[in-house]
């Protein structure tokens, strides 16, 4: 009858009003937020990350571009980092996530606990000190071993430079410090 209907459409508008809170950071800028379960994330740099004011009941989802490093309270349900062209799912634990279109690679280290990275319809799970890169156009997936306190240590305002290309490592400290 006519009530199903509007019920129907009362559904569909409830869906229009989610309400989602943006952060951007500029170059030179890093900030530490809260998100609404009390998980922290440390945004760098040029990067771009959307969250619900009020994560859903059955997953707690926020999108990223850019780079983040992600505390994630522990909870039953799943947090999801969306990215371009990949998501990473955790219950609980600290990581850091860097996808920029700029960039040949997506790549995603684990400090803590173990985190579910999902590409083109396949998965991999990481443990602690393990770095998972995805190259754009080939999408391979690598996992290497890292020191992930070294390399995440940007999130305390230190920035590393190792292992970085000359081209890599202009970029990154321009970025750093908000600078050509």
């Amino acid at each position: 009858g006519p009530a199903a209907g509007s019920a129907k459409s009362a559904g569909v508008k409830d869906e229009s009003i989610k309400l989602y809170n943006t952060v951007t950071t500029p170059p030179g800028e890093r900030v530490v937020m809260a998100l609404p379960d009390g998980s922290k994330v440390y945004l760098t740099s040029n990067s771009y990350l959307r969250y619900p004011a009020q994560f859903d009941r059955d997953k707690r989802e926020v999108t990223l571009s850019g780079r983040a490093y992600f505390e994630v309270k522990k909870s039953t349900t799943p947090f999801i980092v969306s990215t371009s062209d990949m998501n990473i799912e955790v219950l609980g634990t600290s990581f850091d996530v860097e996808s920029r279109n700029t960039r040949d690679n997506s790549s995603v280290i684990l400090v803590e606990g173990s985190v579910k990275v999902l590409a083109d319809g396949k998965t991999r799970v990481i443990y602690p000190d393990e770095q998972i890169s995805l190259h754009r156009i080939t999408r391979e997936m690598t996992v290497r071993n890292v020191d992930s306190k070294l390399l995440t240590m940007w999130k305390d305002g230190v920035l590393i430079v190792q292992g970085q290309s000359f081209s890599e490592l202009i970029e990154s400290v321009s970025s750093w410090y908000g600078v050509e």
